[in-house]
C-alpha cells in the first residue's frame, strides 16, 4: 500500500507519543531517519527500476530520484561499473588515456543533466500559475566565462557599520513563465558561464518544482527540475566509451536516491509496509533514547 507523511504521522505517533511527547517536526524527523535506515539497509523491493537513458556528452546521468546505477546493458552485452578510485588500484588500469576506451566510469556527482554551454546565463522558473515561489532566491554557483570563479558580495549593516562580506556564486530570483513563454530578463545571472562551468545548484524549500533554464540568444535549454523540498542540484552521472553515440538510448538497474526529508503531507513514502514503518521509527526513537541516556 501507498503511505503517505500524513498516514505515517498517523500510524507513528500513538507509539512514541506513548513513551514522550512529540510534536510533528520531531516525528517528520524519526520517520525520516527510518526511512534513511531502510534506505541504506540494501537493495530491498521497491528501491530499484529498470530505466531507459539517454547518452549526452559522453556520459550518463540518472534522473533525480535515482542515485546509484546498480547495473548496464551497453551495446546489448553487460558491461562492469568501474568506482571512481579504480585507476588507482594497484589492478586498474592507470590513468584516462589507458581506460577511456573502455568500461563505465563513475563520475560522482554532477549539478545538471546537460553542460552548459560556452556564454549561456541561467535562469531560475516557476511554472505554477499561482505564482507563490516567484522571488524565491536560488544560488547559482560555478566558473564565468572568464575562468573566474563568481561570488556575490553584500554589506551588512551592524549598528551602523557597514560590513562587507562575500559568498560563493550568484544569487537570483525565481521567475513566472508567462503564457507565451517569456519572463522578465533581471531574473536571470548577470554571469555569462564558461563552458560546463555550474558546480553547484542551492534553492530553499519552495511549494512547487523549479527548472533551471539556460539561457541563450535566442533559446532555452533545460537544465534540470529541483523538487519542492530539493535544496540542492546533485545528479549521478557515469563516463562512457567513445564508441556509444550521443543520444544512443542505453538500458540501466538504477537505485533509487537517497530519500529528502518529506515535505508536503500527501507526498508518497518510499516505505510501502505500516508495519515496517513502524519497527523502524520505534527502532530511531528507542535508539535516540538509549544514546540520550548515556
Amino acid at each position: 500500500m501507498q503511505i503517505t507523511l500524513r498516514e505515517a504521522i498517523r500510524l507513528v505517533a500513538p507509539r512514541i507519543n506513548a513513551q514522550q511527547a512529540y510534536d510533528e517536526e520531531r516525528l517528520i524527523d524519526t520517520i525520516h531517519l527510518a526511512i534513511l535506515l531502510a534506505w541504506n539497509s540494501g537493495k530491498w523491493w521497491g528501491s530499484m527500476d529498470r530505466l531507459i537513458v539517454r547518452v549526452f556528452d559522453r556520459r550518463i546521468v540518472l534522473p533525480s530520484k535515482y542515485g546509484v546505477m546498480l547495473a548496464i546493458n551497453y551495446q546489448g552485452v553487460p558491461a562492469m561499473i568501474h568506482p571512481v578510485w579504480y585507476e588507482f588500484s594497484p589492478n586498474g588500469p592507470g590513468t584516462r588515456s589507458c581506460w577511456d576506451h573502455q568500461g563505465i566510469w563513475d563520475l560522482q556527482q554532477v549539478p545538471t543533466l546537460h553542460k552548459i554551454a560556452q556564454g549561456e546565463k541561467v535562469v531560475a522558473v516557476s511554472k505554477s500559475k499561482i505564482g507563490e515561489d516567484v522571488g524565491q532566491p536560488v544560488v547559482i554557483q560555478g566558473i564565468n566565462s572568464d575562468g573566474d570563479e563568481i561570488y556575490r558580495y553584500n554589506t551588512i549593516d551592524e549598528c551602523g557599520l557597514a560590513i562587507k562580506t562575500s559568498n560563493t556564486g550568484e544569487e537570483i530570483k525565481v521567475a513566472q513563465i508567462q503564457e507565451n513563454g517569456q519572463y522578465s530578463s533581471a531574473y536571470t545571472t548577470s554571469n555569462a558561464f564558461a563552458s560546463d562551468g555550474i558546480t553547484a545548484i542551492l534553492k530553499t524549500q519552495t511549494i512547487g518544482p523549479i527548472d533551471i533554464y539556460a539561457q541563450g540568444p535566442r533559446y532555452l535549454r533545460h537544465l534540470v527540475k529541483l523538487d519542492p523540498g530539493q535544496t540542492e542540484s546533485d545528479l549521478r552521472a557515469y563516463h562512457v566509451p567513445p564508441g556509444c553515440n550521443c543520444n544512443q538510448f542505453v538500458e540501466i538497474l538504477a537505485k533509487k536516491a537517497e530519500p529528502s526529508r518529506p515535505y508536503h503531507m500527501d507526498e508518497i513514502l518510499t516505505i510501502k509496509s505500516p508495519n515496517a514503518l513502524i519497527d523502524l521509527c520505534m527502532s530511531v526513537y528507542f535508539h535516540s533514547c538509549n544514546f540520550a541516556s548515556l
